[in-house]
């Protein structure tokens, strides 16, 4: 059997540390939620115990990890009480979310195969897929046996979605007869200039400017799923040509993509927003694009209601685009058209008062 560690949790609060620690603490935790602050819900910060991180992980993975393994390759039956175990945790409605920088291997003096987990994430999503990632990696190295009869079901507990099932987690399935979309009723439509797409770009220190009344009023309709990314003009021309692609998830800036080559949506317009905006100023100015596609039967679906896909969506499934983009210096949400290699943007009309959702 494995030999398993995970960090538990010690204090409630963080009342038993020196006054000069918890400022510390609590002055970085307050940056962090500045960040995100959909992410960081907890009020009050607990303590965890140290474990023991001496292993590999996936991040950083390579052949001199055999060292740490002490020569012998991890079996195909180790894994497979790995997998059992990750399995038993989703099961239950517990999620690691974080394998590929956070789960640990050694063999201890013994010749046991050690695992450590830290860093639970507070969004679940299902293991199944960092597991087989890193069950590709590890034997692409020599580091585990070059057999694999693994199973990785991404769906294992569809009901425990904060007590909703996939289907009626916010995840609104398209209905035969579903009426056309709105007609977007904007300025006219402005040709963007390619050969200097930096000026269209917008960066941003606070999520909260982003979002406007305009967009869901004009571009969230039931029936439909929504994600948004951070990209220059030359993506936006890749995705109305080649549609959303797995291999291209580098294009998006949520964690997920980063992490697992997934391709995240929501069901409405201002949650993939506030996961994609915070990194729009790592990387200088960029274009905020949101797609609308035609609502899918999930691959799985996080508890917040999020829906998560592996394979590739065709161009054809994209039904509409918006953007914040900077014109004249002002930054405006509007419909994005592509015809061939010219890109064209449509301002919405800015909404009265009594019209804006309440």
């Amino acid at each position: 059997m494995l030999d398993i560690e995970y960090s538990r949790p010690l204090a409630a609060d963080l009342s038993g540390l020196s006054p000069e620690l918890q400022a510390a603490l609590k002055s970085g935790i307050a940056g962090v939620r500045k960040l995100n602050p959909r992410f960081y819900m907890y009020d009050t910060p607990f303590i965890m115990s140290s474990v023991d991180t001496s292993g590999f992980t996936q991040a950083g993975l390579k052949a001199d990890d055999l060292a740490l393994l002490n020569g012998t390759p991890i079996t195909d039956k180790e894994w497979l009480q790995v997998v059992a175990f990750y399995k038993d945790l989703n099961t239950l409605g517990f999620y690691h979310t974080d394998i590929r920088a956070n789960l640990h291997f050694r063999r201890t003096s013994s010749g046991k195969l050690k695992i450590t987990l830290l860093d639970y994430e507070l969004f679940g999503v299902s293991d199944m897929m960092d597991l087989e990632d890193s069950e590709k990696a590890l034997r692409s190295l020599g580091l585990k046996e070059d057999v694999s009869t693994a199973v990785y079901p991404y769906n294992l507990h569809p009901d425990n979605i904060r007590g909703k099932s996939a289907e009626s987690a916010n995840v609104r399935l398209p209905e035969p007869g579903l009426p056309a979309p709105q007609t977007v009723v904007g300025l006219s439509g402005s040709k963007l200039d390619l050969s200097n797409p930096a000026q269209y770009g917008i960066k941003f220190d606070d999520v909260i400017k982003i979002h406007e009344d305009e967009l869901e009023e004009y571009f969230e309709q039931d029936g439909y799923l929504y994600r948004a990314m951070a990209l220059n003009l030359e993506d936006v021309l890749n995705i109305s040509e080649n549609g959303l692609r797995v291999k291209d998830t580098k294009l998006g800036t949520n964690l997920w993509d980063r992490k697992t080559k997934m391709i995240f949506f929501a069901s409405n317009v201002s949650e993939p927003i506030v996961y994609t905006a915070p990194k729009l100023s790592d990387g200088g100015e960029n274009i905020l694009l949101l797609v609308r596609v035609k609502a899918f039967r999930p691959d799985f679906t996080s508890p917040s209601g999020s829906v998560v896909k592996k394979s590739d969506i065709p161009a054809s499934r994209i039904e509409s685009m918006a953007a914040l983009i900077k014109i004249d210096g002002k930054a405006q949400w509007g419909e994005l058209t592509v015809n061939g290699k010219t890109v064209i943007f449509k301002p919405y009309d800015p909404l009265p008062k009594k019209n804006k959702r309440g």
